[in-house]
């Protein structure tokens, strides 16, 4: 795999989060901040994490259970609890929070 030039590599960036944002796109905006790698901006996640199984008992019938959690980078739990944004903000966007937001992702 070729490499990313730097530039690209250090592009400030800002993820956009609400209360539905859930399951992979949490798992992503926690991994971006725990490193450091963009700013989180709007309202706390939905936390759903969870890892379910399903099995069959007949045709019609089935189990569902949870066999794991996914975690953040920095081992911190996200289900049940979201992702807490470093910016807070109502929806629709506050263009002086957006501006806030952008203003931090450049400082870093």
């Amino acid at each position: 795999m070729r490499r990313l030039p730097a530039e690209l590599r250090t592009l400030p960036l800002a993820v956009l989060v609400d209360g539905g944002t859930a399951a992979g796109a949490e798992i992503v905006a926690a991994a971006l901040q725990d490193n450091k790698r963009a700013i989180v901006v709007g309202q706390k996640t939905f936390g759903r994490a969870s890892i379910q199984t399903v099995r069959p008992l007949s045709t019609t019938d089935g189990v569902r259970y949870t066999t794991a959690y996914w975690t953040a980078p920095n081992g911190a739990n996200i289900h049940g609890v979201g992702v807490r944004p470093d910016v807070e903000m109502a929806v629709p966007p506050i263009p002086q929070v957006l501006d806030e937001a952008a203003r931090r992702a450049l400082a870093r």
